[in-house]
């Protein structure tokens, strides 16, 4: 899934992490604090059009489950 790999592509600008898996819980296994979600965000915005809310990352909390969002919103618009 290209979407899944640009994400990651973005995410490691954010995290310092080794190695970012699917599976990943942005708070939990990446420690990303409020202003690197509102970073990761942005970019997310502006390479694919869909704007995340908190409520995206509470629902969405894992790096695949974020991916399937962002692929889902996009196909909307």
């Amino acid at each position: 899934m290209p979407e899944y790999e640009k994400i990651v592509e973005i995410l490691d600008e954010y995290v310092k992490a080794d190695e970012i898996n699917p599976d990943d819980n942005f708070k939990t296994d990446l420690d990303m604090s409020s202003f690197d979600l509102i970073g990761f965000a942005t970019d997310v915005r502006d390479e694919f059009g869909v704007q995340l809310t908190v409520e995206a990352f509470i629902d969405n909390p894992t790096v695949i489950q974020m991916t399937q969002y962002i692929v889902s919103e996009m196909k909307k618009n």
